[in-house]
């Protein structure tokens, strides 16, 4: 039933169950808590598919003819991508029904994976019953637990609320691992205790139920620094960090490479240029969760002679300009015989110009050297 769950500080219990198995001194017990990096999400039945199962139209000295089964319905939700490490059931019953003559099944949300939870306990033949030891407490099925449920149930009558491995139906005497059978099942969804009662004379009553489902999730991973598009005239630093105790290292990839491990803080070795850093959490399940940041190492030295050339460019332009006027000026002067004052006049006008012409063109030379050397 419903147990204090924690990871990443995350305390979840979905459906507050009516018989609170926690109150009851049950758990958490050591053994069946969870990983601090695990979630641990409890749902309690729908309270109305509980009840009484059918009694068996057989006598109470021959358990081979099951009633019909009473389907307690637990709706599940929100369970979150992961590995599903533990599924677990609870379930309580009241009026003092013989446990031998009792079967729980649980089927996944897909109707067609399911496991034994216990069933005909001590029984010693397929139509035989087995302990009379009634089922009134509070029961909870987990492959974390340590106590065997066939053991148990032939010890002690009533038999007493606590956690045990699930069980195989009777005559069968194995013990059962529920989360390998539902590991690959889609846990969302309504999961189904199937109860039936195989033994006439002795009602059979559920007061309550719950699924609890532990999942390790994908590491969380924290990276921090200039975001996306970031344009940077020196090589980024970045912050990688995780919450998870169980994370057991990061890798860092440049452009698509081969990822490399790497701690915190990162800086990037890479020369200016458009670049992409790919940051990698893996966890000790090797889950893995991956986090990018896109950015622009600026080449500041290349920047700047750009723009020197370009202004170079346009003042050589301009001397070039003012070069071609001025001679053609010079050559309309001299074709309208203009006098000689304004000839000399416009003469020292074009020489005053390809001087300007020569400095600029020399400037311009030298602005593009700059820029090949620099970018």
């Amino acid at each position: 039933m419903p147990r204090p769950s924690h990871r990443r500080a995350l305390r979840a219990v979905v459906g507050v169950s009516a018989v609170a198995l926690v109150a009851t001194g049950l758990g958490p017990a050591a053994a069946l808590a969870p990983e601090p990096w695990e979630t641990e999400l409890s749902f309690a039945a729908d309270p109305g598919t509980v009840g009484a199962a059918s009694d068996s139209p057989g006598t109470p000295s021959l358990c081979g003819t099951a009633g019909a089964p009473l389907d307690v319905e637990v709706p599940v939700s929100d369970v979150p991508d992961g590995i599903v490490t533990d599924v677990e059931v609870g379930i309580s019953f009241s009026t003092g029904a013989w446990g031998g003559d009792a079967a729980v099944t649980l089927v996944a949300p897909d109707g067609m994976t399911s496991s034994p939870v216990f069933g005909r306990t001590g029984a010693a033949t397929p139509t035989g019953c087995g302990s009379p030891n009634d089922l009134v407490g509070d029961y909870v099925f987990s492959d974390r637990a340590v106590a065997d449920w066939w053991t148990s149930a032939l010890s002690a009558t009533p038999m007493p609320s606590g956690e045990f491995r699930a069980h195989s139906i009777g005559p069968t005497n194995e013990q059962v691992l529920l989360t390998p059978t539902f590991a690959a099942v889609d846990p969302n969804g309504t999961w189904v205790l199937r109860v039936t009662d195989s033994g006439g004379g002795d009602i059979l009553t559920v007061t309550d139920a719950a699924v609890t489902i532990t999942v390790d999730e994908p590491p969380v991973l924290n990276l921090s620094g200039p975001g996306n598009g970031a344009r940077l005239p020196v090589r980024p630093t970045y912050t990688i960090s995780s919450p998870d105790a169980d994370v057991a290292g990061f890798t860092c990839a440049i452009d698509g490479g081969a990822g490399a491990p790497c701690t915190s803080p990162f800086v990037p070795a890479v020369e200016p240029g458009d670049h992409v850093l790919a940051v990698t959490a893996l966890d000790a399940a090797g889950q893995t969760t991956t986090a990018t940041r896109s950015f622009t190492l600026r080449d500041i030295a290349c920047e700047q002679a750009t723009k020197k050339l370009a202004k170079a460019k346009k003042a050589n332009k301009k001397a070039v300009k003012a070069l071609k006027k001025a001679t053609k000026n010079l050559k309309a002067l001299k074709k309208k015989d203009a006098s000689k004052a304004k000839i000399k006049k416009a003469a020292k006008k074009v020489e005053k110009a390809t001087k300007v012409k020569t400095s600029k063109g020399k400037a311009l030379g030298k602005a593009k050297r700059g820029f090949t050397s620099a970018c």
